[in-house]
């Protein structure tokens, strides 16, 4: 999945997306843009498109933790991916999303994020939550 969401941050010409193995800055995986400040020389991040978590531990704790790293981030999309083994509640889940997004107290509107449910057999299943 992560390399799939690289190689779509590749054709979007942004920064972090381009190496997926290169390791992780902040977050699993972030696509941003970058430019030279012309006082100091240095790179500087201009933007954030996306941020992305992936949990794969089966417990709804876990996938808590991951998603609410991402509501700290200021990116146009923040994605959390997670697997779904035999029995698991992937409503749980989104509910859990659902209701993160609307207790943080620094949410925007218009703050976007996408919780995506991969199950060992059948379909992914994507949500949008909006702010």
């Amino acid at each position: 999945m992560k390399l799939k969401v690289a190689t779509a941050g590749t054709a979007a010409q942004v920064e972090g997306a381009r190496e997926p193995d290169w390791g992780e800055w902040l977050y699993d995986l972030v696509w941003y843009t970058s430019k030279i400040d012309e006082a100091t020389g240095v790179e500087r991040t201009t933007s954030v498109p996306l941020v992305m978590e992936c949990e794969w531990d089966a417990s709804l704790a876990s996938i808590a933790l991951d998603f609410d790293k991402l509501l700290v981030a200021n990116a146009d999309l923040r994605v959390l991916v997670c697997g779904e083994y035999q029995g698991f509640p992937r409503e749980a889940v989104f509910s859990y999303c659902q209701r993160a997004v609307e207790g943080y107290a620094r949410t925007r509107p218009g703050d976007t994020f996408l919780v995506c449910v991969i199950p060992e057999v059948g379909e992914v299943e994507c949500k949008e939550i909006q702010a």
